[in-house]
Formats: C-alpha cells, sequence, structure tokens
C-alpha cells in the first residue's frame, strides 16, 4: 500500500514538471516572438531605447563621456577645436528624438550656451558637461521653447563657483532678478551645503542687454550681435576665434541683417521653419511682405527660398538647418530648394551632432 501510494506520488509529480516544461517552454516562445516584433519597430522606437539607455548610463557614471561617433561627441573637460553642438534641435511642439533650441560655442575649456530649450540639461549631461563648466548663458529672444531650462542651469553655474556671463535682448535682466528673488531660500540653501552664502557669489555673473549691432569679447571669443526679424525682439549672435566663425540666427523670419552678421562666416546655424517635409510640401513659399494685400503680417519663420538667398547673399561654407517640427523630413526636396540659390554644404542638424569651421 505505501510503495503504491509511493508510485502514484512520483506520476503526479512527474506530469507537474513536465507541465511546468511545457509552460516555459510557451512563455519562452512568446518572449522570443516579442522580441522580434520588437525590432521591427521603426527607427523612431529603436532610438528612443537607445537614448534612454545611453541617458542611464551616463547617470551612472556621470564623469565619463559617451564618445558614439567623432564627428557627434566632444570631450567633456577639454572640449576642443573651436565648434559648435547642437544640444537640442527641436521646436515648440515635444518630439521625443529633438530637445529644444540650444546650441553650445566650444573652444578649449569655453563653453557658451546658446538658449536653454526643454531637454537642455538631459542633453547637456548625455555629452558629458556640467554647468559648472559653462562660462556664458546667451538668449537669443524670450520665447518660452528658447529658455524654459534657464533656471535650473543658471542656478547650477552660479553653485560651480566661477564668473559668467548672461546675454540676450530687453527683458533679461528682469528675468535673472525674477529667477534670483523667486529661488532666493534655495539658493540659500544649496550654497550654505558647499560653506558660502549669496554674498559670496553675487558678484560672479554680469548681464548683458543687447539690442544689436554689439561688438565685444568673452574669454578671448570675439561676439557681434544684430537684431533679426520674429515675433518679438530677437538677437543673431556671431562668435569668431582664430580667423574662424560661428553664427547662430535664433528663430529668424526673412532679414537683410542676418547676411550682414553672418558674411563670409565659416558655419551659419539657421532657423530651418520652412523645411519641406514629406507629404506637406514647402508650408512657407512666400514673399517677405507675406499676407493679403493691405495688410502687415507678422513672419515668425522664413521660406526655404528666403533661407537660401540669406545663405548666399551671406556666402557663408556651411548651412546647418536646426529648430524642426515633428514629421519626416524631406531631405532631399529641401536640399534641392536651397541649392538653387545657395552652392554651399548643407547640413541637417540633430541633437548632439558638433559642426567645426
Amino acid at each position: 500500500m505505501i510503495m503504491g501510494k509511493i508510485i502514484t506520488a512520483l506520476i503526479f509529480l512527474n506530469l507537474f514538471l513536465v507541465d511546468g516544461w511545457a509552460q516555459n517552454q510557451n512563455i519562452i516562445t512568446i518572449n522570443q516572438a516579442a522580441i522580434v516584433q520588437h525590432n521591427g519597430n521603426d527607427r523612431h522606437d529603436s532610438n528612443l531605447r537607445s537614448q534612454s539607455a545611453q541617458y542611464a548610463q551616463n547617470r551612472e557614471a556621470p564623469e565619463q563621456t559617451n564618445i558614439q561617433d567623432s564627428q557627434d561627441r566632444t570631450t567633456s573637460e577639454s572640449g576642443g577645436a573651436f565648434s559648435v553642438m547642437l544640444i537640442g534641435s527641436g521646436a515648440p511642439v515635444y518630439n521625443p528624438d529633438r530637445s529644444g533650441p540650444s546650441a553650445l560655442v566650444r573652444q578649449g575649456k569655453r563653453n557658451f550656451l546658446v538658449d536653454m530649450g526643454n531637454g537642455t540639461q538631459a542633453r547637456l549631461n548625455e555629452a558629458g558637461i556640467r554647468a559648472r563648466q559653462l562660462n556664458a548663458l546667451f538668449f537669443t529672444h524670450h520665447h518660452l521653447d528658447h529658455n524654459e531650462e534657464f533656471a535650473p542651469i543658471f542656478i547650477g553655474v552660479l553653485l560651480g563657483g566661477r564668473p559668467f556671463l548672461i546675454a540676450g535682448p530687453n527683458n533679461t535682466k528682469a528675468y535673472v532678478q525674477t529667477i534670483t528673488s523667486l529661488y532666493d531660500e534655495d539658493i540659500a540653501y544649496r550654497l550654505k551645503r558647499r560653506n558660502r552664502t549669496f554674498d559670496d557669489v553675487k558678484d560672479n555673473w554680469k548681464i548683458k542687454e543687447l539690442k544689436g549691432g554689439e561688438q565685444f569679447s568673452h574669454e578671448g571669443i570675439k561676439i557681434s550681435t544684430i537684431k533679426v526679424n520674429h515675433t518679438i525682439y530677437t538677437i543673431a549672435y556671431r562668435f569668431e576665434m582664430d580667423g574662424k566663425s560661428i553664427v547662430i540666427s535664433g528663430d529668424v523670419a526673412y532679414s537683410p541683417s542676418l547676411p550682414e552678421l553672418a558674411k563670409d562666416a565659416d558655419v551659419l546655424v539657421i532657423d530651418s521653419g520652412g523645411v519641406i517635409k514629406k507629404g506637406n510640401g514647402n508650408r512657407r513659399r512666400r514673399p517677405p511682405g507675406g499676407g493679403k494685400a493691405g495688410q502687415k503680417r507678422i513672419r515668425a519663420h522664413s521660406s526655404m527660398d528666403e533661407i537660401a538667398r540669406m545663405a548666399k547673399d551671406a556666402n557663408v561654407k556651411k548651412l546647418v538647418l536646426t529648430h524642426f517640427t515633428p514629421g519626416e523630413i524631406d531631405e532631399v526636396a529641401t536640399k534641392k530648394a536651397i541649392a538653387k540659390q545657395f552652392k554651399g554644404e548643407i547640413i541637417f542638424g540633430h541633437d548632439l551632432m558638433v559642426v567645426s569651421p
């Protein structure tokens, strides 16, 4: 009787193990199918996964700079040759593949950040650049998509303890004063943890309010400015070092002043508002006046024809398009439209791209 019960128990145990093995095989099969389906997703999902993994890796090892491509990354401490890194190449509409507008002009250990749109801090971290390494913060204009991460970046630079410059159009001083007033207790708390007070750092930053037409130097880099057309007061910048030049337009409608600033520049980073999208054509094939007869219309961005005309008139060597809204860019059609007038190099920007003169 006892032996019979033991045999019966062993039979049930064997059936249980076999059934469990079969279930596990089913799970493995299902997971393999899911992996195949997952790997078949479009490039957008693949990019998001790689970006998320890279961001997590950088958080685990913040002192290491991730270099996937020597053309798309720079080292965090030494900087390198005079260049511009597109920190964010997006626009006001959220795009998981593109951060808000921001560009970093670099030479050696000099780091000048122009505009600070949504996602700027994450991209800087991805590039291995910390707020304490920034020497200057520039605004092209005070639209939210260009300055919404200024507050945390400004406080980060302030805590770093080095002197730095803040420059931009009217309301720049008021903006900084609002931040320091609103976050005075928070700043004091963070400084106290570093055995410092606000009095220790209050003279570390200098503010320049710009009207356009100024020329000055900071940290050995020559900076020239000019007012360009947009819906609000907007400043374009030219940075020069050792005979090389980089111009950043900010948001720009057709502006005869921009070619004056960018004359013979090596690199012009320009708002690509009229870029041609697949299935949409060029939505901005309008003359500079725009609008109906008798109506004065405020323009925000330029058409491809106007971008090409400004690049041609400026005689720039490299034209870098940025400030892209979501949607698939028709690079062939866009290049064709620009090349009718401009014969230089045309580059479609993306986040963390580095362009050297």
